[in-house]
């Protein structure tokens, strides 16, 4: 994708947390899970302009913990 303008990163997540279960109830177990609107803001953010220059990234998500 060299040269078309087309930039190409991952959002790397074990696993979303739809409960909000991390936020309720904190263990070590969950300590890494990651809310769907944490996702949401990360993948926003790499569409914005202020993200322009990142490409080719591997973004991990890891919780809080």
């Amino acid at each position: 994708m060299a040269n078309t303008g087309v930039t190409v990163n991952q959002v790397a997540v074990r696993t979303i947390d739809l409960e909000h279960e991390r936020e309720r109830e904190p263990t070590p177990r969950n300590a890494a899970w990651v809310t769907p609107e944490e996702i949401a803001a990360v993948m926003l953010f790499l569409a914005s302009d202020e993200a322009a220059a990142i490409n080719g990234a591997r973004i991990p998500l890891n919780g809080r913990g």
